[in-house]
């Protein structure tokens, strides 16, 4: 038997000031200290015949982890503002002790690391037209490495599979380059939104697991560059009214591209991972008596790989959302939704496709302020919770238990009369 404990506690103090040099220049000055602790501790027992009982402590299965980070900030910024366009840059060094602790095995673990790292933001932001925006974001940020990945405790929890760490792990760095633009306008509730991302990572963590011949497994870890990720989505709608009746369309297209470099059995491999998931959506509503929606997405992702078992593996996924809500007779609302999914492919033994039926039936009253409801989840009893997930080293297909039909009786009260002024 085992109990685990995981604690976590920060607290940040700041001062920051602000002096306006010109009309379009202002400069902040800023001053940041943070400590953080992290607790991971785990007990294990085994079985005593004399009492019946979990009581007899097992030090291969227990272990104490504990890491505080303090980091003390400081920062110059910079704001340039003319006209339609707005410039800010803010940076500095980060001055950071980061300390971890272990026991293991009645072996103790200290491990104190002094780092000076970099933190700095940038963004421009111009205004194109009183609708239209472009937004061009700079990130550098700086993670350092947990506990378990730096103290070289030799973890023997599992016979087959030992886990040590690595003392001389350096923190990553991530660049981070964002653009937006984006398209809106109020009165015809109409719009347009684009937005493309870059991140780099330089010294990426990384696993590094050896298998010897008798399929005994040792995890470690160690640092690599030329991780990155691009990414782009895009989002339109339109809004039309004719009489009672007010349509929304919208659609959307999401994809990325993830390049990821790592460790397995001590050979170097990389893996490129491709996803594409268009999207589209139609709401109605007719007056206050009527609205209904409908919502598709269709996700495709496949990933190839270098130096690796296999050399590619795709999946894709389909997802269907349909929901009606009816405000008639008066005060009483009632409301279903109906999802659908499709997974093709998935392995031997899983069901590819799942359905869920939500329905509820409210009634107002007290002008609409109070709402008493009754909803029943899952009527046909048919979620599943089947899915696929791939990462650079696996392909996941797992079925989660969940709670099948039942039904969930609400009261809500509505307190929109706060700061109401009083007519006289």
């Amino acid at each position: 038997m085992q109990y685990n404990r995981r604690e976590s506690g920060s607290y940040t103090l700041e001062t920051e000031y602000n002096q306006r040099i010109t009309d379009s220049l202002n400069i902040t000055s800023t001053l940041q200290y943070r400590s953080e602790n992290n607790i991971a501790d785990r007990d294990g027992f085994n079985f005593d015949e004399a009492t019946g009982a979990f009581t007899n402590r097992n030090d291969s299965i227990s272990n104490y982890e504990f890491s505080r980070n303090k980091a003390l900030s400081p920062k110059l910024g910079l704001t340039w503002k003319r006209n339609k366009l707005r410039v800010a840059l803010t940076g500095g060094p980060s001055f950071t002790k980061l300390y971890n602790s272990g026991a293991y095995m009645d072996l103790n673990y200290n491990i104190t690391k002094n780092y000076v790292v970099p933190d700095i933001q940038g963004g421009l932001f111009y205004s194109l037209t009183k609708s239209k925006t472009l937004i061009l974001n700079y990130n550098y940020n700086v993670n350092l490495p947990a506990a378990r990945q730096l103290l070289p405790i030799q973890d023997l929890t599992n016979p087959l599979f030992t886990r040590v760490g690595n003392p001389n792990l350096n923190p990553s760095g991530n660049h981070n380059v964002m653009l937006n633009l984006q398209s809106y306008s109020m009165a015809n509730r109409s719009g347009f939104f684009a937005s493309g991302s870059f991140n780099y990572t330089e010294n990426s963590i990384v696993s590094n697991t050896i298998i010897d011949d008798s399929g005994k497994s040792t995890t470690s870890y160690t640092n690599i560059s030329g991780n990155y990720s691009v990414n782009f989505s895009t989002n339109w709608n339109k809004s039309f009214k004719r009489e009672e009746h007010d349509i929304m369309l919208s659609s959307g297209l999401s994809a990325g591209l993830n390049h990821n470099r790592g460790f397995t059995n001590g050979s170097l491999y990389e893996a490129d991972q491709i996803n594409i998931s268009p999207r589209v959506s139609v709401n109605w509503d007719y007056g206050e008596l009527f609205g209904a929606g409908m919502w598709y997405n269709y996700s495709y992702n496949t990933t190839g790989y270098t130096n690796y078992t296999i050399d590619r593996t795709s999946f894709s996924s389909h997802m269907l959302s349909i929901n009606a809500t009816s405000y008639w007779p008066e005060n009483v609302v009632f409301a279903h939704d109906f999802n659908f999914s499709y997974n093709p492919g998935l392995g031997a033994g899983f069901r590819s496709d799942s359905y869920l039926w939500n329905m509820s039936l409210g009634y107002n009253i007290i002008k609409n302020k109070l709402t008493m409801r009754v909803k029943v989840y899952d009527v046909l009893k048919q979620n599943i919770g089947t899915q696929r997930s791939v990462s650079p080293t696996s392909v996941t297909d797992q079925q989660n238990t969940v709670l099948g039909r039942y039904a969930l009786f609400s009261i809500t009260y509505s307190f929109n009369q706060f700061g109401k002024k009083e007519n006289k």
